[in-house]
């Protein structure tokens, strides 16, 4: 007769899970735990498979103890550690420099562990705090990281420090505060100070003194510094910066005049703190991509006027404003606005002209043809050095399908643009009205 078989093989850790205090224990019949030197895992499928638990990687525990399977306590050279979420963070509870050998509790609140003195420490407020121990190395706070805070405009970093060891626990040097320090020339400048919370990690959100800018990354130095009852410790100094990363506020009300063979651009100011200039650019393309285009101009005034008119054939002309802070930010894609531009041949109002309509060109056209007319001068008898000029395009059967014109002109030559990408083929007509005077042409649009 074989012997009876007492225990059947479920799995591997799959690394090393050793020392004096070494364990496994089980809380119900899935969730496991195998905790000792360097390594300690998990286990959520009776013991089948084991997951290391990374944050107590290389940490030594010695022992530990389980209220649930998600809420338990490790003790190891380097203090006490506690989770409340089965092990996904390790909260440092305890430190005071000397290795804690084991742990227990008598209930939720109240627990005793001993350190490698034989010194007694005791809890009664579930392990957040701990009396009895005494520091024999104090350590002072340590900065992990400064960064920026994001969407601020460049006025704050966060700094993460990790606690001194005297966080947490009643010693005869007591810790009051931590403080925040700006570190320049070996002068310190407060930033502001945080009460001691028994945290493993702080964060500290603090006011930077400069921001980075578009082509130079202003570094700035930072101390923490545990302030206790009769010392200061501080702790490492890290450099950090600030970054600019919110685009101004875009210009609003945007308004566009062609007036004496120029174009006046107007629009609302932006109200941002670190306003620096506005980017003008244009086009003779409708909903045009500046990343093609230099700037056209920079102004920091809310009036500009663009006396650099095309010669050519163009009848508007496109553009775009940004507000540009001081760190190089644009602000959102403006709006774009169109100019209607008016051409005119007029010089010194000494050249004669006759009230004429030229055919458009090209025609047939598809899907835009420019249209040219003549205003008369004074000369020419019952017309005004102003009138009112209207121009409309009609189609076959007579009626208005766009009014390309309706406003005082002086006397000249001027050409506008009509687009019919809108309409479909077919004979239309354009006419000109100034007075008591009017000419109709006809035109095709072939699509």
């Amino acid at each position: 007769n074989s012997a009876p078989q007492f225990w059947e093989y479920l799995g591997d850790l799959g690394g090393v899970c050793y020392g004096p205090n070494a364990g496994i224990t089980f809380l119900d019949s899935l969730n496991g735990y195998a905790v000792g030197l360097k390594k300690s895992y998990k286990s959520t499928d009776g013991g089948k498979t084991w997951n290391v638990i990374p944050q107590v990687v290389n940490l030594d525990m010695n022992d530990f103890y389980f209220f649930t399977k998600d809420n338990f306590f490790l003790s190891g050279e380097r203090g006490i550690y506690f989770s409340d979420d089965g092990g996904e963070n390790i909260i440092k509870s305890f430190d005071d420099g000397i290795g804690v050998l084991s742990i227990d509790f008598v209930s939720s609140l109240t627990g005793w562990a001993v350190n490698k003195e034989k010194k007694i420490l005791k809890t009664t407020d579930g392990g957040k705090t701990w009396t009895g121990g005494t520091v024999t190395s104090i350590s002072a706070p340590s900065i992990i990281s400064v960064s920026d805070k994001p969407d601020d405009n460049g006025g704050y970093v966060i700094i993460k420090f990790e606690r001194s060891n005297l966080d947490g626990i009643v010693n005869t040097e007591r810790l009051v505060r931590y403080e925040v320090f700006t570190v320049s020339k070996n002068l310190l400048y407060s930033l502001g100070s945080i009460l001691p919370e028994q945290k493993s990690i702080y964060e500290a959100e603090v006011r930077t003194m400069k921001d980075s800018t578009a082509g130079n990354l202003n570094e700035q130095s930072f101390q923490v510094i545990a302030v206790t009852s009769s010392n200061r410790y501080g702790s490492n100094v890290m450099d950090g910066y600030s970054v600019d990363n919110l685009s101004p506020e875009p210009p609003s009300i945007l308004e566009g005049i062609y007036e004496n063979g120029e174009v006046k651009l107007l629009w609302r100011k932006s109200n941002s703190e670190d306003f620096m200039k506005y980017e003008i650019f244009r086009s003779e393309s409708e909903q045009f991509d500046i990343d093609s285009l230099s700037v056209h101009a920079e102004i920091k005034d809310t009036i500009f006027i663009d006396t650099s008119i095309p010669d050519n054939d163009v009848s508007v002309l496109y553009y775009k404003v940004f507000a540009v802070d001081s760190s190089g930010n644009r602000s959102e894609d403006a709006n774009e606005f169109p100019v209607e531009i008016l051409t005119t041949d007029v010089k010194d109002n000494v050249q004669s002209y006759n009230f004429s309509l030229s055919q458009n060109y090209p025609n047939p056209f598809n899907p835009s043809t420019i249209i040219k007319f003549t205003i008369p001068t004074v000369e020419n008898a019952k017309f005004t050095s102003s009138t009112n000029v209207t121009l409309k395009v009609y189609n076959i059967l007579g009626q208005e399908e766009q009014t390309l014109m309706d406003r005082q002109l002086t006397p000249g030559n001027y050409k506008v643009k009509f687009d019919g990408a809108n309409l479909p083929s077919g004979i239309y007509f354009y006419k000109l009205t100034s007075g008591n005077h009017s000419l109709t042409k006809k035109m095709m649009l072939v699509k």
